[in-house]
């Protein structure tokens, strides 16, 4: 973390104004700012560390929050993860969405932290709406292919 980025996680006002330009979603900086705050402090006002904190959008949204936020390697390393993982471990289709809502906040913020450590606030800032309609006709697919299954309708040799 560069001391230009620590002056921002240092200063109340600061962060949010960044966190703002960063987000493009203003109702959402309170939230992230308070989690900024809670990561610094836990990283002894020199880093941010990782310490789980709830996002209902992170679960229920999982790997596709992830892209939702431009979060793109952690979206893909947490579906890779969830979809070919779960077919060797049971039930980790299940886990790898409740690690997203313990940690997307922190997620969220260490891109922050990168962003700023190297300049790029303006390119990286911002989130992916492609994720939303992507993510729900997903969901969609998913919900119909399940019911057909489960009905019988859908069989596989």
């Amino acid at each position: 973390m560069t001391e230009q980025t620590k002056a921002v996680f240092s200063d109340p006002k600061l962060l949010r104004e960044k966190l703002n330009e960063f987000l493009q979603t203003p109702e959402k900086v309170e939230i992230y700012a308070q989690a900024a705050e809670k990561f610094f402090l836990a990283g002894n006002g020199q880093k941010i560390k990782a310490k789980p904190t709830w996002s209902w959008w992170g679960l229920i949204g999982s790997w596709w929050f992830l892209f939702y936020r431009k979060d793109n390697v952690n979206g893909l390393i947490m579906l890779l993860i969830a979809g070919i993982g779960s077919r060797f471990i049971a039930n980790l289709g299940f886990i790898v969405p409740i690690v997203i809502g313990m940690y997307a906040k922190y997620y969220v913020i260490k891109r922050f932290e990168k962003a700023l450590d190297n300049n790029e606030l303006e390119s990286k800032s911002g989130v992916a709406k492609w994720a939303i309609y992507v993510g729900i006709i997903g969901q969609i697919v998913t919900i119909i292919v399940s019911a057909m299954i489960f009905s019988g309708n859908l069989k596989f040799n």
